[in-house]
């Protein structure tokens, strides 16, 4: 198709949504004083969690209120883990793959035979056609998300539509609060999210001898911290005593460490408490730390200070954008003995290894 021939269809379908948008009938306000509130999540961990402060928030501002949470197979158990969540409706990400089969899945015929709620929300900063199409066939009275830039037939789903240029904060977490204000919930500043686990642990106590969980694992290439830096950062932190743990992998240098291996998202939860500290890269490990009141330093080589950090005072971010290798492991402890409230420059400049 030639470039005019692209033009006409974007132009014939910008009128056909325009004219479906005429002859959908919407509410015109949220309803008043809701009870019932679903909030929609589909993927992506520390996602999941930013949402759990949302939850928070919504409770501790309206105590009344119930809020259930339609999840998929991956993000699920975060919300169970959840005290202010009521019900988890779970899909698996794979009734998704074309949109409408989802339709048809049990979990969302058992959503429909339920009481509608007052409120349906997608719970993203950002505009999402898989979210709108859970949203259209779940009962709600009114029904809120982030809607396309340009003009989609998606959009159609939501009772206000509000575009993702017109949300004024940059973080998740705020992007969430702003978002439940055109849905009248106006809520004050979100608390840091927490999650619960099946044998919490004490920890206390300065930075040695202290169990420290160090995870090499990321997605995104640009965060990438090299394994000599990795092998680097242990063996200081083994020399101070301190007992030393990989999650997933190890650099190849340290095959006398011990590796684990949660098998699913609540072992891994469960794991991550058991540790005095974390050291992650940026990615779902960095948010699901914090939640269970583990101290985190996270590294990072992607601009995420503004929009995705830790929503955590537990959670220290290093951020160096497209060049994640120039951070220092003493930089790392430096930061971690800043969590502890120890004196980072006295231990850090001692050990020439950190140099």
């Amino acid at each position: 198709m030639d470039l005019s021939g692209m033009s006409l269809t974007k132009t014939i379908n910008k009128l056909a949504f325009k004219l479906i948008g005429l002859l959908v009938n919407r509410a015109a306000d949220p309803p008043a004083n809701p009870t019932r509130v679903l909030l929609i999540r589909r993927n992506h961990l520390g996602d999941a969690v930013c949402v759990v402060a949302l939850a928070q928030g919504l409770k501790s501002q309206y105590p009344d209120l119930q809020i259930d949470v339609l999840a998929n197979s991956y993000n699920s158990e975060i919300f169970r883990r959840s005290a202010s969540v009521s019900v988890v409706f779970e899909l698996p990400e794979t009734w998704l793959v074309k949109r409408y089969g989802a339709i048809f899945h049990p979990v969302l015929k058992k959503l429909r035979s339920n009481i509608p709620y007052d409120l349906v929300i997608n719970a993203s900063g950002s505009y999402s056609s898989k979210a709108a199409c859970l949203a259209l066939v779940c009962p709600g009275k009114f029904k809120l998300g982030v809607a396309s830039e340009t003009g989609a037939v998606w959009d159609l789903v939501w009772d206000r539509r509000i575009t993702s240029s017109q949300l004024r904060s940059s973080h998740m977490v705020e992007r969430l609060a702003e978002l439940c204000a055109y849905a009248a919930l106006p809520l004050p500043t979100l608390p840091a999210p927490r999650l619960s686990v099946s044998a919490p642990i004490s920890v206390t106590g300065p930075i040695n001898f202290q169990k420290i969980l160090l995870c090499p694992v990321v997605k995104r290439p640009e965060s990438r911290w090299p394994d000599h830096l990795w092998s680097t950062l242990a063996a200081y932190l083994a020399e101070e005593g301190n007992s030393i743990t990989w999650l997933s992998r190890r650099p190849a240098d340290r095959v006398n460490d011990l590796t684990v291996r949660p098998e699913s998202i609540g072992s891994l939860i469960d794991t991550l408490a058991t540790y005095r500290a974390v050291i992650c890269s940026e990615g779902g490990i960095s948010h699901l730390a914090p939640a269970v009141g583990v101290l985190t330093v996270v590294l990072s080589g992607k601009k995420i200070r503004e929009s995705w950090r830790p929503w955590s005072d537990l959670a220290v971010l290093i951020e160096r954008l497209d060049a994640v290798a120039t951070i220092s492991p003493a930089e790392v402890v430096a930061c971690l003995l800043s969590l502890m409230g120890g004196s980072a420059l006295s231990i850090v400049d001692q050990k020439s290894v950190l140099r």
